[in-house]
């Protein structure tokens, strides 16, 4: 909806119902960008001081009454709850006032780690003390002078650059933990047991480097008792300290990472994982803690940190515990198609990465499939060795028997689907918005993969023949697909996306068993419908250009795929009277 409103009134309209209903950080966001961008000032300044997600220093800096008189201050701080950093560094190197200058850049170097330099504190503190930006800069100043780092180096490997860094950084190492009673790079060391008795009476900061051995150095400290701590990463130069509290460190230290499990279920397509844990047995629920990352949320750096120290076992099915995660833990992949159509990986024409490589498969231990057929094309695309398979079936599939689907649908599109017959669209991504990867013909309709479909005339079919149509692209499409079909309403013909399934709190696969009919391409869901021996109609418009810029890992195409082919829209209708 944000990407086709062409009237930013309109849109604001819109989302502040939104807002009123959730105000989750997403809506939030989307709202403080259509007041921002409407220049409504009032309802801007009101919604960031109920914000849970906005820092109380910015919130207090925008209720200044000078910034609420002053333009370019106002504009600032705007952008900077709106984390538009370019355009308020634009805003601040246009400010005339030197005070409000080195305040904004000062702010700025605090929230990027930056070092603070002395001087521009004073300079701030003789002008503008009573700033709730200058009041959070000494604060994080006092603490960078005040505080007492201990750095803990149970395995002697910590290198002198490493601890020049940090000094560097503004760390003030008080002393080094580990097993030797000396000196090292002129600091002090401490044993462990003497810092655990110091953290029982005294607040301090024990820091363990992220490298190689920080699991284990965590394991050690939390056994003998340290409470909390920090893992410091340096990423780019950039330092970040991911704190590893007291709930944490004590589920370390009674060992339950030993029987909890993450997983990422990262989108509402990702039936394979979502089955397995909603509908996991009580005795596997009895036995196992679930750990649950929702989306890219995965890759944040505090739960690339987290995860390891949480469980030992990861289980995601878009193989996303193989990206960005160091080999700490038990990786399995349980996948989220079945046997693939199209060519991915090393079998892919254009784009040897498709999906995966080779080498990020070198992280995987377990990859559950559903045959052996699955197990040999999975490895044509990725070279992984046979003995890591396991023929298990996919959990996916027991969501396609839920007998309350079709009430499901309902609810998700709040019609009566009473005697309808359910015809579902789920063709693949022919143009991966992302990077712009296009893989079919460009000229097609961005939902049917036909050209110059008709929609009315489509829907005047549904009606006549008593059926619906639910029409789902791929998610690598969304985008795109969403701002091209803007303002498009049927009766029979409806559109949805994985947004609206995490709206309503739906997994794909507790609809899709409703289907008595599935209209793709190239897609893997066809094999959902195989299963449940349900028909499939396949459009192939673009198979030619198809087989040439990506290619089909399972030649010949009309062997492998049972059910007709067509290419115009009064093919495709013809045969959907035939199955019917």
């Amino acid at each position: 909806m944000y990407l086709n409103f062409k009237d930013s009134k309109e849109f604001e309209k819109c989302v502040k119902k939104a807002y009123q209903e959730n105000q989750c950080n997403f809506i939030e966001k989307k709202y403080l960008e259509a007041l921002y961008e409407n220049n409504n000032i009032i309802d801007f300044i009101n919604v960031v001081s109920e914000s849970k997600n906005i820092s109380k220093e910015l919130k207090g800096e925008l209720n200044n009454l000078e910034n609420r008189t002053n333009a370019n201050l106002l504009k600032i701080n705007q952008c900077l709850c709106l984390r538009r950093i370019k355009k308020a560094l634009e805003l601040i190197d246009s400010l005339k006032d030197m005070h409000y200058k080195i305040l904004y850049n000062t702010y700025l170097e605090c929230i990027f780690d930056e070092n603070i330099k002395p001087y521009e504190v004073e300079y701030i503190s003789m002008n503008l003390k009573g700033s709730s930006l200058y009041n959070f800069i000494k604060e994080k100043y006092d603490l960078s002078q005040n505080s007492q780092y201990y750095l803990i180096d149970m395995y002697n490997d910590i290198n002198e650059e490493f601890v020049s860094m940090l000094l560097y950084k503004g760390i003030n190492i008080k002393a080094i933990c580990n097993n030797k009673r000396d000196f090292k790079y002129g600091i002090n060391t401490i044993s462990l047991n003497a810092l655990v008795e110091m953290q029982s009476i005294e607040k301090i900061n024990i820091l363990v480097p992220y490298d190689l051995n920080y699991i284990n150095q965590v394991i050690c400290i939390a056994e003998k008792g340290v409470i909390n701590c920090d893992i410091v990463v340096i990423n780019n130069n950039k330092l970040q300290l991911i704190n590893i509290d007291k709930d944490l460190m004590n589920s370390i230290r009674t060992k339950k990472y030993n029987n909890t499990v993450t997983f990422n279920e990262f989108n509402a397509a990702d039936g394979n994982v979502h089955a397995l844990i909603k509908y996991a047995p009580d005795k596997i629920k009895n036995k196992y803690n679930f750990n649950i990352i929702k989306g890219k949320e995965v890759w944040s750096i505090e739960n690339i940190v987290k995860v390891p120290l949480i469980s030992k076992i990861t289980v995601s099915g878009f193989a996303t515990f193989l990206y960005n995660y160091p080999k700490f833990t038990y990786n399995i992949e349980v996948g989220h198609g079945g046997v693939t159509l199209k060519a991915c990986g090393l079998m892919d024409k254009t784009f040897k990465n498709s999906g995966a490589t080779p080498d990020i498969y070198k992280k995987v231990d377990t990859v559950c499939v559903d045959s052996q057929l699955d197990m040999v094309v999975l490895s044509s695309f990725y070279a992984i060795p046979e003995n890591i398979y396991r023929i298990t079936g996919l959990p996916r599939y027991d969501m396609l028997k839920l007998e309350n689907s079709r009430k499901n649908l309902e609810d998700l599109l709040g019609a009566d689907l009473s005697q309808k017959k359910i015809i579902f669209n789920m063709p693949t991504f022919h143009i991966f918005d992302d990077c712009n990867r296009v893989e079919g013909s460009v000229n097609l309709d961005a939902n049917f993969k036909i050209k110059d479909f008709n929609y009315q005339q489509f829907d005047e079919f549904l009606e006549s023949n008593n059926a619906i149509c639910v029409s789902k692209v791929h998610h690598g499409e969304e985008k795109s697909t969403l701002k091209k079909q803007a303002n498009i309403k049927y009766k029979n013909l409806f559109f949805i996306n994985n947004n609206d399934l995490d709206n309503k709190g739906y997994n794909l696969y507790e609809i899709l068993g409703s289907g008595d009919l599935l209209i793709t391409d190239y897609s893997t869901v066809y094999n959902d419908f195989l299963y449940m021996d349900k028909p499939a109609i396949f459009v192939t418009a673009d198979i030619d250009q198809y087989r040439k810029n990506r290619g089909l890992s399972l030649e010949p195409y009309d062997f492998w795929t049972a059910g007709p082919k067509v290419q115009t829209q009064l093919e495709l209708e013809k045969k959907i009277k035939e199955c019917f």
